[in-house]
């Protein structure tokens, strides 16, 4: 019997972790690979900060999405790679990637004059567009479906260590050996 609820438990959490979001989940990172997403503003210079949809399993064709801050640079703007790209990530904006991808896709770089003035764990958080046609965090897939399933994360300025940011991290394979170990 326990062999075989164990058994069903695994099928339930990997058949819900793979299809969990079909939309991924975008962030944003102190660096183009999206390898930290511990954000700096220390002294007087330009900082970049790479927002990055990581995930899609099933591709994306576009998103939608706001970022909410409380950094205390000046923000000189945003670029990107797509030449479809509506509004502004401060205020809601919308991107059209012209092709089906799959992640890590680098959609947008905002652009900052930091000059050390955000506090420690100041924020950059991935929300949902207010004013989106629907509302909300979206992204559409390469079959033209919309998810409203994505999910956004915070990434931390100056961080102190009271505050670690927690990246998407992708779903990692295992062996059953390991699951089995976990129960025994």
């Amino acid at each position: 019997m326990k062999p075989l609820v164990l058994t069903s438990i695994v099928i339930l959490i990997s058949a819900t972790t793979a299809v969990a979001q079909p939309g991924g989940n975008i962030a944003v990172y102190a660096d183009i690979n999206a390898l930290s997403c511990d954000l700096t503003d220390i002294g007087v210079t330009v900082c970049q900060y790479y927002i990055i949809h990581m995930l899609t399993p099933l591709g994306v064709l576009a998103s939608q999405f706001k970022i909410d801050t409380n950094h205390q640079g000046t923000y000189l703007g945003r670029s990107s790679q797509f030449p479809f790209v509506f509004g502004d990530p401060l205020t809601g904006v919308e991107i059209v990637y012209g092709q089906c991808l799959t992640g890590p896709i680098h959609i947008l770089t905002m652009t900052y004059l930091c000059q050390g003035l955000t506090p420690p764990c100041g924020y950059m958080s991935v929300v949902g567009h207010p004013n989106g046609a629907p509302p909300g965090l979206i992204a559409v897939d390469c079959s033209g479906e919309t998810h409203l399933d994505v999910q956004g994360y915070t990434s931390y300025v100056n961080n102190d260590g009271s505050c670690p940011c927690v990246s998407p991290i992708p779903i990692q394979e295992t062996t059953w050996g390991r699951v089995k170990a976990l129960y025994q």
